[in-house]
């Protein structure tokens, strides 16, 4: 029990600090004028593309790491992806739900803004809000699998423990 709940801690964990440091990295590549639309907020498309591809690598390595810390335990893995959509959707509607909070300093972004500002005012579509925690399960199943490469779906192979 221990280990698949250390299985899920150690998994989020992995994927925390992947996008964390990917992210990081990546705006300083973009800057904020790469990372943001001219004059404001909303993020580009690059910047999307960029998050997604993040996403599912965080994915990957803590799925990767779930199962293997839990001994290919298909049960810790699952509550790996739960507790993604979880977190993911609890986000996402506390976003939607936030009053506007508008800074008179902030309402045009200066090129030059620090990135913990800028993260902090980031506005991503709606859309993109409640796909990520998806993307996220997606990157999950792909390490799981990875760890475990011939477990079929729906198979009772010996390979995945529950």
């Amino acid at each position: 029990m221990f280990n698949k709940i250390a299985a899920v801690v150690l998994g989020y964990m992995a994927m925390f600090v992947t996008v964390f440091v990917c992210l990081t990295a990546a705006y300083a590549v973009m800057g904020a004028d790469g990372a943001f639309e001219t004059g404001s907020f909303e993020v580009t498309m690059p910047w999307i593309v960029v998050m997604f591809i993040v996403n599912i690598i965080a994915g990957i390595l803590g799925g990767i790491v779930c199962a293997k810390v839990s001994n290919k335990s298909k049960r810790a893995v699952q509550s790996l992806m739960a507790l993604i959509v979880l977190l993911g959707l609890f986000l996402a509607f506390s976003v939607m739900n936030a009053p506007a909070e508008v800074d008179a300093e902030l309402v045009v972004r200066d090129p030059d803004i620090k990135m913990s500002d800028a993260m902090m005012n980031a506005e991503r579509p709606t859309w993109m809000l409640f796909a990520d925690p998806f993307v996220g399960v997606l990157g999950i199943l792909i390490g799981a699998m990875i760890v475990c490469p011939d477990r079929k779906a729906g198979s009772g192979s010996a390979s995945y423990r529950d």
